[in-house]
């Protein structure tokens, strides 16, 4: 997201939960300072997650989960995205081509 990005709660007819929409907000500067941040939250910050030197991402598990392919990402516990632009979720999964999609249980 951008420093003019934040994350809307919105509630959809007919679904259960709240849902967070990206919205832009002009108002705020590019700078990213602590006034901007005070008014928006956490939001401008990307506190889930970690970024890796490939380009992936890792979530929920930063020790097992592994993202090592080019932009691949790599969610839950002991996955592993190694293709790149591979995507790898759920619990031992491997998603090792380029631009796989692994999920569920070992798969």
């Amino acid at each position: 997201m951008s420093d003019k990005q934040y994350l809307k709660g919105i509630n959809f007819p007919g679904l259960d939960g709240t849902y967070f929409v990206p919205q832009v907000d002009e108002t705020l500067s590019n700078s990213g300072d602590a006034a901007d941040a005070k008014v928006v939250g956490d939001a401008l910050k990307n506190t889930v997650g970690k970024k890796v030197e490939s380009g992936g991402e890792i979530f929920n598990d930063y020790v097992s989960n592994t993202a090592s392919g080019a932009y691949s990402h790599a969610e839950g516990f002991n996955t592993e995205a190694t293709g790149d632009y591979s995507h790898s979720e759920g619990q031992d999964t491997y998603a090792e081509g380029i631009v796989t999609h692994a999920e569920g249980y070992s798969t």
